[in-house]
């Protein structure tokens, strides 16, 4: 799967398009560690 980076104004969102699923919600808890953010960006880059 390959990344991208794109920005948005926030006024321009839909609440739909704010919106994330409980599942994808807990993958981030998983991988995001606000305690080590070394971590989560060596594992960000690594594509992990």
């Amino acid at each position: 799967m390959e990344n991208s980076l794109f920005f948005v104004p926030i006024d321009l969102l839909t609440p739909s398009q704010l919106y994330i699923g409980e599942d994808k919600l807990a993958a981030v808890r998983a991988w995001f560690d606000p305690d080590d953010l070394t971590c989560a960006a060596a594992a960000y880059l690594a594509g992990e």
